[in-house]
């Protein structure tokens, strides 16, 4: 299903990128319509991200030791913060792995306790609060303390 909705996007860029890609739309062999919708676009991302959500839940599931998480928190140019959080394990094959768990605005002031609300709502989300494992931060005082609410 996300190759279904990654193909169709591709080819919308190609097709609005591309001089002569009516042609291109054509010749690629995939039976697409435009969408007839402003949201259209909108809902086949969001429903890509829902499978690979649903998918992520299902592997960490299976998961039997701990996890470790980065995270970072910045402001855009303009003026909006957001926080990434991201997971790493060793696969049972021993390999490194790693999954951005979230990339989500920060609502309200830019404050540990709101940090540490988000990432509260992120580590229940994918069901890891039993599995915490080390976390890497940069050096902002905001991130020990944001930590120290999660404990």
């Amino acid at each position: 299903m996300v190759n279904f909705f990654h193909t169709r996007l591709l080819i919308l860029v190609s097709f609005f990128a591309n001089t002569g890609s009516n042609q291109a739309l054509l010749a690629s062999g995939h039976n697409l319509t435009l969408p007839c919708s402003s949201t259209t676009i909108m809902n086949w991302i969001l429903e890509t991200f829902r499978v690979a959500q649903i998918r992520q839940l299902y592997l960490l599931s299976t998961v039997t030791y701990k996890i470790h998480f980065s995270f970072d928190l910045w402001t855009s140019p303009n003026h909006c913060s957001f926080l990434a959080f991201v997971a790493h394990w060793v696969s049972s094959e021993g390999q490194l792995v790693t999954a951005t768990l979230g990339f989500q605005r920060l609502q309200g002031p830019y404050s540990c306790t709101n940090q540490a609300d988000l990432i509260w709502k992120i580590l229940h989300l994918y069901k890891l609060t039993e599995k915490l494992g080390y976390f890497t931060t940069d050096n902002a005082s905001n991130n020990d303390t944001a930590l120290s609410e999660i404990q």
